[in-house]
């Protein structure tokens, strides 16, 4: 083999190998090297809300299309002035998730957060982020809060404050996933949250959360937050349960 020759064979095995180093990891839901967590086509697959409940976030049918709020805002007074989501709460989404909150994805949290960042529709910055609080037993046991670790993310995109010491958080006298109705599920997170006095320009609070079942936990939060000062209530969570 020439000089030239040789030189072009170690330059392209350099290349390959530095090609291959920045596939380092494979995708979590096909399994496919890829420089992220995700790779694009599972990305693609990933269930998007499209049309929805400005008011609550849940994904309308097309014979709702339109319409300015849903038939269960219509009937529930909610503690929040908007919701949005970034997905549909369903398969993959929930498998992410749920990696992410009970089994220490944390990798899987920031891509969630990353995305929920780069899709925000903004008619207004926030004053501050306030992850949904988690109870202090359920911090210890787990070792961190998933709606602060997307917080986190977002903050990354939108340089605002992340707020975790004004509002605390007590033990729910049920999981939330064992009731089925908005009604019980309001009944159960009644008084939970502790909130001090806001800052006084903190006038707008955007609450992030992962998932969004019924809105009962985050019209609870919306509420107790307006007590302590808050005028504008936005929730920003990363999938929202379907009722339609």
């Amino acid at each position: 083999m020439s000089k030239s020759g040789y030189l072009k064979s170690v330059q392209g095995f350099f290349k390959t190998g530095f090609a291959q180093l920045a596939l380092s990891q494979h995708c979590f839901l096909c399994h496919s090297l890829n420089a992220d967590i995700i790779c694009p086509d599972c990305l693609q697959d990933l269930p998007r809300i499209g049309n929805a409940c400005p008011r609550c976030a849940q994904a309308l049918p097309v014979h709702l299309t339109g319409a300015e709020h849903c038939p269960f805002c219509q009937k529930q007074k909610l503690g929040f002035d908007t919701a949005q989501a970034a997905f549909q709460y369903a398969y993959p989404v929930n498998k992410l998730i749920l990696a992410g909150k009970y089994h220490y994805r944390l990798e899987l949290l920031r891509y969630l957060g990353t995305f929920m960042a780069q899709q925000l529709p903004l008619d207004e910055l926030p004053d501050v982020l306030l992850p949904v609080p988690s109870p202090l037993s359920m911090l210890r046991r787990r070792g961190y809060n998933q709606a602060v670790e997307l917080a986190r993310w977002i903050q990354k995109r939108y340089p605002l404050p992340i707020d975790t010491r004004h509002v605390s958080c007590h033990n729910k006298k049920h999981a939330q996933a064992e009731l089925a109705t908005y009604q019980e599920r309001q009944r159960n997170v009644r008084g939970i949250f502790q909130v001090q006095p806001l800052p006084a320009h903190w006038r707008h609070v955007w609450i992030i959360d992962d998932v969004m079942t019924t809105g009962a936990t985050a019209s609870e939060l919306a509420k107790t937050v307006r007590h302590a000062g808050a005028e504008k209530v936005t929730v920003w969570c990363c999938a929202r349960n379907q009722r339609f």
